[in-house]
């Protein structure tokens, strides 16, 4: 009896019907291909564009575009300063051309990262970010603070404070009341006071350690004709040497040591201590 024209086994063996759909399914393979061919060429230029560098943190207010003028940046810097002198927490202002090709976000956590802005003990560090040819701008906390700068205050404070003095030209206005507006939401955070200058290391015998740079910047004159008559010409070197190798020994100590806390009591004195052997260095050179 000859199956129905609707039974599973006449269409089981009606092969004709599989060619339109292999023949579909090609093309829409074919399709996806030149798509995505399309896209890579599209995306190429952004994938081989490199990673805008990470700049050193040398202050508070980090202008890279030259918008602000030194009087602004040094009223910010000391804006910053006072604040983490009273309360401990650490902001920094950055101001780049772009983050291309990254996001704000990438780039300000890699910053971060970086930087590791804040107490190294508390974790107390805000970053803001401004973009200024991207017309983008953030606010990054540490963990410490995500309470008190959450997202959405972070959005607050970019929106209604910084922005509005953007979009009218002036950068430096919008900077200072952004920082204010974040300074007083840390204010209002319960982290643990800043350390004492008394109590951080170095700050005790940071008298003796200057007085003995002075006193040995103006002996070593009377030290190196001493040494020479003493041990002759060649040894006498020799020792001065020896004495430019213990200061660049005690220099690296330093800077191993150094505080996070940018313009701390001891960082500024570290600062001055290099300086001073860096004088004196020269000053060994010569004998």
């Amino acid at each position: 009896m000859p199956a129905a024209a609707g039974s599973p086994r006449a269409v089981a063996g009606v092969a004709p019907s599989e060619g339109p759909r292999g023949h579909g399914g090609r093309r829409l393979a074919w399709r996806a291909w030149v798509w995505l061919m399309v896209l890579l060429a599209w995306a190429s230029p952004a994938l081989a564009q490199a990673l805008q560098p990470v700049p050193a943190l040398t202050a508070r207010v980090m202008d890279l575009t030259g918008t602000l003028t030194a009087e602004q940046r040094t009223a910010l810097e000391a804006r910053l300063a006072a604040f983490e002198r009273e309360r401990g927490s650490q902001v920094v202002v950055l101001l780049v051309p772009t983050t291309a090709p990254e996001d704000i976000t990438d780039y300000t956590q890699r910053v971060g990262d970086a930087w590791k802005i804040g107490r190294r003990d508390v974790g107390d560090g805000v970053l803001l970010v401004v973009a200024k040819d991207d017309r983008r701008v953030r606010i990054a906390t540490t963990k410490a603070v995500e309470g008190a700068l959450p997202d959405l205050l972070a959005s607050r404070i970019i929106e209604r404070a910084i922005v509005p003095h953007f979009r009218q030209g002036d950068f430096f206005g919008g900077l200072q009341a952004g920082v204010e507006q974040i300074l007083a939401a840390l204010a209002g955070e319960v982290l643990p006071p800043p350390e004492p200058a008394a109590a951080r290391p170095g700050a005790a015998d940071g008298t003796d350690v200057e007085g003995a740079l002075v006193f040995a910047f103006f002996a070593v004159p009377v030290i190196a004709t001493v040494t020479r008559a003493l041990l002759g010409r060649v040894l006498g070197a020799a020792a001065t040497a020896g004495l430019a190798a213990a200061l660049d020994t005690v220099d690296r100590w330093l800077r191993h040591h150094s505080p996070v806390g940018i313009g701390s009591p001891q960082s500024e004195r570290i600062t001055g201590w290099r300086r001073a052997r860096l004088q004196l260095a020269a000053r060994l050179a010569r004998y």
